[in-house]
């Protein structure tokens, strides 16, 4: 039972704080019909195979074409994505909450490093977080530890990670979180998981939960 809030919180970006999901759903099926193959990914599909990075998904996919995709892929996404990228529900309250509460926050996504920091300051969201770690800024992307590690480097070295929320909406996050001994709150329903691993329905409802662990900590 989670009974406070936590000392450290590391979140996914996609589907977790911004509404990118469509997007990078449609890019992959331009990507796909580029290169001849059948265009069905879905959001629902998308989803199921964020736990996977582009530089790990592609070569499965397109095989020896997979680094062709990948820039046919990046241009797209960037092309769909200019000015569309935008906070889901709940998720700028929450990162507010947070910083109010002088909460350590960080991100750890599958999406290529050098995207998601552009995303994160498009949006204004750089100051709240002390390391954006993406894709290929790790020697192996999430679900590894390694990517926890680097998202913690700025605190506190012995931390215990019982007091560290890794926030998500994929198996991914939920194995991030394990994988590095952190707490898993997923803001989405995910098939698999544990029924004692916290869940809520979108950013929203997990800052009205944060808002009450506030004011009963009060008391």
């Amino acid at each position: 039972m989670i009974d406070k809030l936590p000392k450290a919180a590391i979140f996914d970006w996609d589907n977790t704080l911004v509404n990118s999901l469509p997007l990078v759903c449609d890019a992959i099926n331009a990507t796909l019909s580029y290169f001849g193959l059948k265009a069905d990914m879905t959001v629902k599909k998308v989803q199921a195979q964020s736990q996977h990075s582009a530089k790990d998904l592609f070569p499965r996919i397109f095989g020896s074409n997979s680094e062709q995709a990948q820039k046919f892929y990046y241009e797209k996404y960037e092309e769909l994505s200019r000015n569309k990228i935008i906070p889901l529900p709940g998720a700028l309250a929450l990162l507010k909450l947070f910083a109010d509460q002088k909460i350590y926050m960080a991100i750890v996504s599958n999406k290529r490093g050098s995207k998601l920091r552009e995303e994160v300051e498009t949006l204004g969201f750089t100051h709240y977080f002390k390391e954006v770690v993406g894709s290929t800024d790790c020697a192996y992307d999430k679900p590894s530890p390694l990517c926890v590690d680097r998202a913690l480097q700025q605190f506190v070295a012995d931390v215990d990670r019982k007091s560290v929320w890794f926030i998500g909406d994929t198996m991914a996050d939920y194995l991030s979180a394990i994988d590095s001994e952190c707490v898993p709150i997923l803001v989405a329903d995910v098939d698999g998981v544990p029924v004692s691993c916290a869940k809520f329905d979108g950013c929203q409802a997990l800052e009205d939960f944060c808002t009450k662990l506030v004011v009963q900590n009060k008391k």
